[in-house]
């Protein structure tokens, strides 16, 4: 699979009134009506914990300048304080962290979860969508982080 290129995420959420996020690269689009999104994340693991507990949560759109904010957020179930340390984020309304300087956020509300092998899949329904600002998307390929390259 590390040869299939995919978009590269950070979902955040709140467990017991502290953030917690973590890179994703399973993020994809399952339905427009309505807009459903899904994702896989590892079982055992915080972000795992607050999605089951919270079902809220806001998926980022990283650019190509973020790869360093994607390996931040990839080192599993480190401490919120420490991931969220010198990152630019508020708490917005119904208390989940939102990144700034990402391309897209999207405010989402689980609406399943499914348990496969060591991992959830989640599927998720997308409340609300905000812009902040323009660039080319981050992409994971071939074990490396990547951008878009040029028309075929």
């Amino acid at each position: 699979m590390r040869n299939v290129p995919s978009a590269v995420v950070i979902v955040t959420s709140e467990l017991r009134g502290k953030p917690v996020g973590a890179t994703i690269g399973s993020f994809t689009s399952l339905s427009l009506n309505p807009p459903l999104v899904s994702f896989n994340v590892m079982q055992d693991t915080r972000l795992c914990d607050a999605l089951l507990d919270s079902g809220r949560l806001n998926v980022h759109v990283l650019l190509d300048d973020q790869a360093t904010l994607a390996e931040r957020f990839a080192v599993p179930n480190l401490d919120g304080s420490k991931i969220f340390a010198d990152v630019d984020y508020e708490w917005v309304p119904k208390s989940i962290p939102k990144l700034w300087q990402t391309g897209a956020v999207l405010g989402c509300s689980v609406v399943q979860s499914v348990q496969t092998a060591d991992h959830s899949l989640f599927v998720c329904r997308v409340d609300e969508v905000e812009h902040l600002r323009d660039g080319t998307p981050l992409l994971h390929f071939n074990r490396s982080y990547r951008t878009v390259g040029p028309k075929v």
